[in-house]
């Protein structure tokens, strides 16, 4: 998307809560990216498409993740972007922030962006006072942050110029919990549409162990007791019970990944749940039939916005968040937070009519395409990027 002249007004992504200034285009604009981690995460996905998509003539751009390795260094690399492991062990680091200090010494960057509350306070110590430098926090939770957290969040609130989270609802909890609502923003995330590619679907179920003529309701991200794991698994107890050939698959990991699988044993219904833990989410959604998401959601799903893509019909739990970006009946279905019922009652329905399927996963792709495209998220933050580098330089 080409940058509009400076002084001319442009269109904005949806709900932004700014618009950002043109800057000077004489010089490089460096940027550090500080992040807990490269596995699959919504924050660190986003992080991959907008390092690897900004204009490189205008932008130099390094990652340093606290943690070494993640499967997310494939596509930073391939597009040039060097990745600085900071390697951490322990829950506050002296060494890997020590690291990070020595990272921006050398570097020089204009922008450190930071993703996530574990990298936002180790770049707010790293960068100090901040000097010529601004920092820029994408936050994607604000309501299950730790005591700790909120301490330090109110003794360096001053070190960051903006604070950027995907929805309104964010927006709302971040500002409530004492962040200045003048330096929050609503940059939602951006998504490619996949391509439709063919699939040997019984030989791809088959690496599951999940039957070929399975219907499968899925859901992809990480395993916490916020996620309401154990609505799902109990959801496909009752799903098996009013249809055939059912199964619940889940990619990702996290604390309660065996816990649940010792519920679904615990229920007998171990035969109808994998849990198989981290893997190529886009791969898993073309097996899918139905996509379920019914957590306590504070921000937007990148996975569910990746299932919509997909053209998925989605089943999602009434929150804030899910309420923003689906439409009950329109692009996808709404419930109860806590109704394993409802869940499994609408996912019967769609299962026994296809075309009603068909039809709310159209529009949730038709939606996707036209407000979360990878373009209007890379646009925004280079933006936002541009404005900032020209405040430094005066």
């Amino acid at each position: 998307m080409a940058a509009a002249p400076c002084g001319e007004r442009r269109g904005t992504a949806r709900d932004r809560a700014v618009e950002f200034a043109c800057a000077p285009r004489d010089t490089v604009i460096r940027v550090v990216h500080v992040i807990p981690s490269l596995r699959y995460s919504g924050a660190a996905r986003q992080l991959a498409l907008l390092a690897a998509r900004l204009p490189p003539d205008e932008f130099d751009v390094r990652v340093a993740a606290l943690e070494p390795g993640g499967p997310l260094e494939q596509p930073l690399a391939a597009a040039n972007v060097r990745v600085d492991a900071l390697g951490r062990r322990l829950t506050f680091d002296p060494g890997a922030l020590w690291r990070l200090r020595a990272l921006l010494d050398e570097f020089r960057p204009q922008i450190v962006h930071a993703w996530e509350a574990t990298a936002h306070n180790y770049a707010r110590l790293a960068m100090g006072g901040g000097g010529g430098r601004r920092l820029v926090a994408t936050e994607t939770r604000c309501r299950s942050k730790t005591g700790l957290e909120r301490w330090v969040d109110h003794r360096l609130i001053e070190r960051t110029s903006w604070m950027l989270v995907n929805c309104r609802a964010l927006a709302d909890e971040c500002a409530r919990g004492g962040f200045p609502r003048e330096r929050l923003a609503v940059v939602p995330w951006g998504v490619d549409i996949p391509r439709e590619e063919p699939v040997d679907r019984r030989v791809e179920l088959a690496a599951f162990g999940i039957p070929g003529d399975a219907r499968v309701a899925g859901y992809v991200g990480e395993l916490t007791r916020a996620r309401r794991g154990r609505d799902l698994v109990w959801g496909i107890n009752l799903l098996s019970q009013l249809t055939s050939r059912v199964c619940f698959l889940a990619i990702g990991d996290g604390p309660e990944r065996a816990r649940l699988e010792e519920y679904a044993r615990q229920i007998e219904r171990a035969e109808f749940v994998r849990l198989p833990g981290e893997g190529d989410a886009r791969r898993a959604m073309r097996l899918m039939s139905l996509y379920w998401s019914v957590g306590e959601e504070e921000s937007l799903s990148s996975a569910l916005l990746e299932a919509m893509a997909a053209g998925l019909p989605a089943i999602v739990s009434d929150t804030p968040a899910h309420r923003e970006l689906v439409r009950d009946g329109e692009t996808g279905i709404v419930i109860d937070v806590g109704d394993s019922v409802g869940l499994a009652q609408f996912s019967d329905r769609l299962l026994a009519d296809p075309d009603r399927a068909r039809e709310l996963g159209a529009a949730a792709r038709g939606r996707v395409r036209a407000e979360f495209s990878v373009e209007k998220m890379v646009d925004t933050h280079a933006e936002l990027y541009r404005s900032l580098a020209r405040e430094i330089a005066g």
